[in-house]
């Protein structure tokens, strides 16, 4: 008996090469996550930002996006990779991983700790330019519906998209009440009809855009045009407020990124 139970105790342990093998893979999976793909880390480092500048006593604290706070955007993405190689190994081969023991190098290859504390970085834009800020080149339209590299990053983006969509509805039918209640003229702005017609402004979070509640106006619109030729990708909104063209009150997307396979400013 005494034999047996020696013998028990003495297997080995499960092996350090597979259990090696399969954190390796947790983190090459988990550096293509980037802050985008943990949304409570993205919003917790933006209100840490924009309580920095706050307490500065910076006007535009309000404004303040990642942009102007590298520190907290490179902390959200260590937590946030982190938090994937947790993830990415338990799901893959049922390895537990503790994050905070996650080397930073791992998940952010050269990355090098700063060794004071890091400014925050330039003050926030003024009004108006976070939509030049954010715009894109008019390149290859990039599908909305399959952003992300794994499932549940693609669930979060067919999330976001859907309630864009929802928004745009929303918005559009204050529009024509407002539109019905003013003897046939359109709101000047988006900003007119809140709070009676629209309580705010929606915020918009397209995959791969910065979230914002910015809307393009266009008080000048000569010809018809076709709306999606009037998109400067910033992922905001647009509304034309030209009361002498027959476009007038069109309020749209402003991506030229494919929603189930055209352009999501054509919804």
């Amino acid at each position: 008996m005494k034999i047996l139970c020696f013998l028990f105790l003495a297997v080995p342990a499960a092996s350090p090469v597979f259990a090696s093998e399969c954190y390796k893979s947790a983190v090459m999976q988990a550096r293509k996550m980037t802050i985008e793909n943990c949304p409570r880390i993205n919003t917790r480092q933006i209100n840490r930002c924009r309580e920095a500048y706050r307490k500065k006593g910076d006007p535009n604290w309000s404004r303040a996006t990642l942009k102007n706070c590298s520190s907290y955007a490179t902390a959200g993405i260590l937590e946030c990779r982190k938090y994937y190689v947790k993830r990415f190994a338990a799901e893959d081969c049922g390895l537990a991983v503790d994050p905070k023991q996650v080397p930073d190098t791992d998940v952010l290859p050269g990355y090098a700790a700063p060794a004071a504390k890091a400014k925050t970085g330039n003050s926030p834009a003024k009004p108006g330019a976070a939509a030049s800020t954010a715009r894109r080149d008019k390149g290859p339209a990039v599908s909305l519906d399959d952003y992300g590299d794994d499932r549940f990053a693609k669930l979060m983006s067919k999330s976001k998209v859907g309630r864009a969509k929802g928004d745009l509805s929303s918005v559009r039918s204050s529009i024509m009440i407002y539109y019905g209640e003013h003897e046939g003229l359109f709101p000047t702005s988006i900003k007119a009809m809140v709070p009676k017609y629209l309580k705010e402004i929606p915020e918009i979070a397209l995959p791969g855009y910065q979230a914002t509640r910015n809307v393009t106006v266009i008080n000048s619109l000569p010809e018809k045009k076709d709306l999606c030729s009037l998109v400067r990708n910033t992922g905001g909104w647009i509304y034309i407020a030209d009361m002498r063209s027959t476009q007038s009150g069109e309020f749209f997307i402003d991506s030229n990124s494919l929603s189930n396979g055209k352009p999501i400013c054509s919804y």
